[in-house]
């Protein structure tokens, strides 16, 4: 699964941060 994130808000940066920390995310 790939996903990308726009925005560089702290709600952003904390979903990308928790998505990082899971074992289906290959690529952000």
């Amino acid at each position: 699964m790939k996903i990308l994130v726009l925005g560089n808000g702290a709600r952003e940066h904390a979903l990308v941060w928790k998505l990082s920390q899971s074992s289906h995310v290959q690529e952000i």
